[in-house]
């Protein structure tokens, strides 16, 4: 595995124990009371764990701010590119445009003088 592999990996394992615990903290709060003398201390444990729940769900669907970023530069560079290609198509079109244009123009030249010269042999 290459190290991005790895710390890909190593992320969503710790998502999924992080996903895990508060799963567990919910279901151990629907079983036991808590005592109040550790109910600040608890309170406070539960919502540390419970702040890194938007992590946890990012990590573990696989999204990252950075490769989104990332990803929004190279899908512009890849639009300046199509940009470039559209221009450079236009250009080739009007090219061949005129060239046809010119053909046209050589050919009927070329067909007209032919005819007169036809023309002028048989006269």
């Amino acid at each position: 595995m290459q190290n991005n592999e790895k710390k890909e990996l190593r992320n969503w394992i710790g998502a999924a124990v992080i996903f895990l615990l508060i799963i567990g903290l919910l279901i151990h709060l629907s079983v036991w009371k808590v005592p109040t003398e550790n109910k600040d201390f608890f309170v406070s444990i539960s919502s540390i764990i419970a702040s890194s729940l938007g992590f946890v769900i990012f990590s573990i669907i696989g999204k990252d701010d950075a490769e989104v970023a990332d990803l929004q530069k190279r899908n512009e560079g890849l639009q300046t590119k199509i940009d470039q290609l559209v221009r450079q198509k236009d250009d080739l079109e009007s090219m061949l445009i005129k060239l046809q244009e010119g053909l046209i123009s050589t050919v009927g030249n070329v067909g007209t003088n032919y005819l007169n010269k036809i023309l002028k042999e048989n006269e």
